[in-house]
């Protein structure tokens, strides 16, 4: 059985120009209880954050310069610490 963010992604596959009011009534039409800000949330979800190449060589330097990935880690969570204080 499908859940209702299984059935709010089947409807935008089919008509990706729909609006959470047209959603939400396709899924009552189904009879699928859903709320306004999860069909928003699943429509408009920010996409999810990716790491460039340029990004990946520098922590691979980081961690070179550190002597190993368990002292960059450790440098990198003082320094959350830190900033964190502030």
């Amino acid at each position: 059985m499908p859940t209702k963010s299984d059935s709010i992604r089947a409807i935008l596959a089919k008509q990706p120009d729909a609006t959470p009011k047209t959603i939400l009534a396709a899924l009552k039409k189904r009879g699928i209880k859903a709320s306004a800000a999860l069909i928003a949330a699943i429509k408009y979800k920010a996409p999810k954050r990716t790491v460039s190449l340029a990004q990946i060589q520098a922590a691979k330097a980081f961690s070179a310069k550190m002597r190993g990935l368990d002292a960059a880690r450790a440098a990198l969570a003082a320094y959350g610490r830190l900033t964190d204080a502030k």
